[in-house]
């Protein structure tokens, strides 16, 4: 009785742990050149409300919002929260450069708040 006992705890204790690392799988991805900078990330539904107030005050106001998602749209970008996704995308070439500052420092504060190692820079050539 105990042996059984023993393997339903350990089979729960797995269980919980897959469900765990299953729940917290967040994606988090830029792509940076000279025509465009845009942003992708997937992220526990558990922190979207944290991370909804970041992207909120970084570009403030949404433009557009119905049913759970939210868009912010300018000449020069277009961005999209929903769920637990968040998409942006900047045209460098109609960017000003405080734009894409405001950018860079938005991707560095979603990072932040996700706990995601910032990606090595390659080395510069001479």
């Amino acid at each position: 009785m105990k042996k059984y006992i023993l393997m339903l705890f350990v089979t729960w204790c797995s269980l919980n742990a897959f469900a765990q690392t299953v729940t917290e799988k967040i994606k988090f991805s830029v792509h940076d050149d000279d025509a465009e900078y845009s942003i992708r990330s997937s992220f526990p539904i558990e922190r979207a409300e944290r991370l909804r107030a970041i992207v909120e005050g970084m570009l403030g106001e949404a433009s557009k919002s119905a049913a759970g998602e939210s868009r912010w749209n300018t000449s020069a970008y277009s961005s999209r929260f929903w769920g637990n996704r968040f998409e942006a995308n900047l045209d460098k070439k109609k960017a000003t450069n405080h734009q894409i500052a405001l950018f860079k420092e938005l991707t560095t504060k979603l990072q932040e708040a996700l706990d995601q190692p910032k990606p090595p820079r390659p080395p510069k050539q001479p």
